[in-house]
């Protein structure tokens, strides 16, 4: 049979204007053994804002400020 990977642990090691870097690290024990986990695997993931991702926040801005403004109209709280 396999390893059982309980919970992979991510940390945000840096953050720029327009970027990120996320170390993860991935432990895993054997599913019929009761020893200690054992690491099997990590990755630096890098997150960059591009021109479509902005052009996105940007439109979920917009709808936020819609949803807000048709609620606050109606009488309900965010």
């Amino acid at each position: 049979m396999g390893d059982l990977v309980h919970v992979m642990k991510a940390q945000v090691n840096w953050t720029g204007r327009t970027s990120m870097e996320v170390g993860v690290r991935v432990p895993a024990e054997r599913w019929n053994e009761s020893t200690p986990s054992t690491q099997v695997g990590w990755a630096y993931l890098v997150f960059a804002v591009a021109a479509d991702n902005k052009r996105r926040y940007q439109e979920a801005r917009i709808r936020r400020t819609h949803r807000l403004a048709r609620r606050a109209a109606e009488g309900i709280e965010d």
